[in-house]
């Protein structure tokens, strides 16, 4: 079985160069998802952006297709030449049995109207609830919106992380869908309660994941050590340099800005609480990365209920409510451990990737 995944950004992440100040939660499933697709013996391809590299290369059996540099052509023509140009040519060269897309934007319409033309069966997996909420989908053109919105029409099985994206899709879209969580290859790690000394928050600063209130919550806890990691958003740097400047005035809270995957994993090793501030997302992945090691979340986003459900942290309601529940967090960290780490291994495990594998024979056949 032949698969493509369809991921601009995804170079970095397969060929562990590491050349954006980044790190993005859809790139790190697809590139985990291609590595173990590979494992299992399907032949995995990757079209992606144009970082420098040959036009064709391969990394641990996952080939990879470069189209176009981020900024190259001219303004108010490049999408049609070089971006659709190249990402059509790539998607006919790969002659995949299964084109997979995550995340709202202009490939979810390109790669749904390839596959229409070529008879190719294609994949969208959401990467944020807002993907099936026209009007507030994470993207500005109207364009890519458009073309957003004539993908979901038109591809041949959408995923979603939870039943809430599944509901979101059915009451928006008139579509069913499928759900398969995110899921991490890495194995799971017990930190020891000795170790684990400080209240961590880890994403990229925009104004959505609401980084403020990370620094409200350190203010009202001195005596606790904070560790906040993120690089900024290309649309809003400013929010970035206020909330890096804040937090410098902060003596208990340790700004580290950008940190690449290797070294981010080694602050979740130290890390008691893991903090999320965000109202909406998808399913983080930084969860996983918490839940692997036993480590419990505090947030005010609880993603079906799963959170509360099976005692993986502390949800709250009201910013009041979520300041006085750190302790409550803490205290699962010393005591729920085993109990987070049992839920990892039967929902976010390489478990998840049997569901994958099901699901693409099913449509093949």
């Amino acid at each position: 079985m032949k698969v493509c995944i369809v991921a601009l950004h995804l170079y970095p992440f397969i060929s562990q160069k590491k050349t954006e100040d980044k790190i993005g939660g859809a790139e790190l499933q697809q590139a985990m998802l291609a590595k173990a697709f590979v494992k299992n013996d399907l032949e995995v391809t990757v079209i992606t952006l144009d970082c420098g590299q040959a036009k064709y290369t391969e990394y641990d059996g996952v080939k990879v297709i470069h189209t176009f540099k981020e900024n190259q052509g001219v303004s108010g023509l490049r999408f049609f030449y070089p971006r659709l140009y190249e990402i059509i040519k790539a998607l006919y060269i790969a002659d995949a049995d299964i084109y997979y897309v995550r995340c709202a934007g202009y490939l979810t319409g390109v790669v749904a109207l390839f596959g229409r033309l070529f008879r190719k069966k294609v994949v969208f997996a959401a990467g944020h609830d807002t993907d099936f909420i026209p009007g507030n989908y994470l993207i500005s053109l109207r364009r890519d919106k458009w073309l957003h919105k004539i993908g979901l029409k038109l591809v041949s099985q959408i995923i979603v992380q939870s039943t809430q994206q599944l509901k979101l899709l059915q009451n928006n879209f008139y579509k069913d869908g499928m759900v398969i969580r995110n899921f991490s290859i890495l194995p799971v790690n017990e930190v020891s309660y000795k170790e684990r000394k400080t209240i961590l928050w880890v994403s990229t600063i925009r104004d959505w994941k609401r980084p403020m209130l990370f620094l409200e919550l350190a203010k009202l806890y001195p005596d606790k050590s904070f560790v906040m990691i993120g690089g900024p958003d290309v649309k809003n740097n400013a929010l970035y340099e206020d909330v890096k400047q804040a937090a410098g005035k902060l003596d208990n809270l340790d700004f580290k800005g950008f940190q690449p995957i290797e070294k981010t994993e080694q602050y979740f090793d130290q890390c008691a609480v893991f903090v999320n501030t965000s109202i909406c997302e998808g399913f983080p992945n930084t969860f996983i990365q918490a839940w692997r090691r036993g480590i419990p979340c505090l947030s005010f986003f609880d993603p079906d209920g799963v959170i509360e459900k099976f005692g993986l942290g502390v949800v709250a309601d009201e910013k009041e409510e979520f300041f006085v529940r750190l302790n409550n967090a803490e205290v699962m960290s010393k005591k729920k451990s085993k109990k987070i780490i049992e839920y990892y291994q039967q929902n976010h495990s390489e478990v998840v990737l049997n569901t994958y594998l099901s699901l693409f024979k099913t449509m093949l056949n």
